[in-house]
């Protein structure tokens, strides 16, 4: 009695296949252009901001917590917030004078 392999379970190819490795062109992924990440919102609020790096606690949720680049125009009593993402908010100017690091 001869034992013989079913043809689904052998591991010949029974056509011959161009196995070629083809290269990327192209990146995997690119991240998305922010949209204030150049230049302020096209606002009469933000013009002649001046993009600076604060670190926030709890002053304005509306841009979140931590170290952040902004967009800030300085009034009398406020100062209007904006980050490259493009979420606004404002705060009181005794409060960002404390809190400003540096000019970005």
């Amino acid at each position: 009695m001869e034992l013989t392999t079913p043809n689904f379970l052998r591991r010949e190819p029974t056509v011959a296949v161009n196995r070629r490795r083809v290269k990327r062109t192209s990146p995997k992924y690119v991240s998305p252009k922010l949209p204030n990440n150049n230049k302020p919102p096209k606002t009469k609020t933000f013009i002649g901001a001046t993009k600076v790096v604060v670190h926030l606690w709890d002053q304005c949720p509306r841009i979140g917590s931590g170290h952040r680049m902004v967009w800030a125009k300085r009034g009398h009593k406020w100062v209007h917030l904006c980050d490259v993402l493009g979420n606004k908010g404002k705060m009181r100017v005794a409060d960002f004078d404390k809190i400003v690091k540096e000019q970005a």
